[in-house]
């Protein structure tokens, strides 16, 4: 009787630790699905990001091309400000708000042909 019942305390035991590897295993399990979901996240943003930096940089190398078409067939093209500032160096270095800032810089108003690009 003793030993029977002693069996049966022995089974139950074996079966909640097998129940609580289960529970751990399907947390780890979890976790690491959540990681993952994560790590495609970030990547997808990150890619998302790039192409848009690549696009306006295309943007703004397509304008400043024009722009100083324009400028040599309109004949105000000067040798001292042809590269008193650079403005594909300052618009590489951050994107944004500054690129407006770096296209300002050349002498003269902002082109309309800018303000089409964008």
């Amino acid at each position: 009787m003793i030993q029977k019942e002693e069996e049966e305390e022995e089974e139950e035991e074996k079966k909640k630790k097998k129940k609580k590897r289960k529970k751990k295993k399907k947390k780890k399990e979890k976790k690491k699905k959540e990681k993952e979901k994560e790590k495609k996240k970030k990547k997808k943003k990150k890619k998302r990001k790039k192409k848009k930096q690549r696009k306006v940089l295309v943007l703004f190398l397509e304008f400043c091309s024009r722009y100083f078409q324009v400028r040599q067939k309109l004949d105000l093209w000067n040798d001292e400000d042809r590269f008193q500032t650079a403005p594909i160096a300052n618009f590489q270095a951050s994107f944004g708000l500054k690129v407006t800032l770096a296209c300002g810089q050349l002498r003269g108003q902002l082109p309309i042909l800018f303000l089409k690009l964008c």
